[in-house]
């Protein structure tokens, strides 16, 4: 069974990071902020504050990559 994996970005480059892992990750959900919302199409937006956000997400995941 695989993983069900969420990577959180908060700049443009971790968005564009992100993106890379993505490609490597097809399952993964990807969650950017409106910074770079722009640089990875595939994203989901992600509200600040961080934390709160994970808080609601937490545990819908087995694994988290913040960038």
């Amino acid at each position: 069974m695989m993983m069900k994996l969420a990577i959180y970005a908060i700049t443009v480059n971790g968005a564009k990071q992100a993106l890379r892992l993505k490609r490597a990750l097809p399952y993964a959900d990807v969650f950017v902020s409106e910074a770079g919302i722009n640089e990875c199409e595939s994203a989901q937006p992600l509200t600040l504050p961080l934390s709160g956000f994970v808080e609601e997400k937490f545990s819908q995941y087995d694994g988290h990559i913040f960038i």
